[in-house]
């Protein structure tokens, strides 16, 4: 009698530890889960404001969105202030003909995400196909 006894004790604390591992374990994933998340909204919310706002082609006071002005890609900052977490980016454009890249790399062993969007580049006076890239972390 004692011994199945014993067996039961054993047997629920057992139970009780395998449910409290797999907790965890769930936790954390959901964390990280919850943080790339986070990455990925950041990466395309600077992605557009790069192309409608910050890179956007002026003609006669308007921004033209999706047309990029590779010149204007000397005076970004680089790093962005979304929802009190900060970002740091590096762009890349691309055309048939040139390339133009800027931003720092990000640091070792932080996530990234990147995103690469299609885009109008306004070069020598004419718009020419091109794409952008966009790659983000954690500041």
């Amino acid at each position: 009698m004692d011994l199945i006894r014993i067996l039961k004790a054993v047997m629920t604390v057992l139970i009780i530890v395998v449910f409290l591992f797999l907790l965890f374990s769930a936790y954390e994933h959901y964390r990280m889960t919850v943080s790339t998340a986070g990455l990925i909204d950041a990466t395309g919310a600077i992605a557009n404001d790069l192309v409608l706002n910050d890179l956007a082609l002026q003609e006669g006071g308007a921004k033209v969105a999706y047309v990029i002005d590779p010149g204007r890609i000397t005076s970004l900052s680089f790093s962005k202030l979304i929802a009190s977490e900060n970002f740091g980016y590096r762009v890349r454009i691309s055309s048939t003909e040139t390339e133009w890249s800027a931003g720092g790399e990000a640091p070792e062993g932080r996530e990234t995400c990147s995103i690469v969007l299609p885009v109008v580049l306004f070069e020598n006076f004419r718009h020419v196909p091109g794409k952008m890239e966009v790659v983000v972390w954690r500041a």
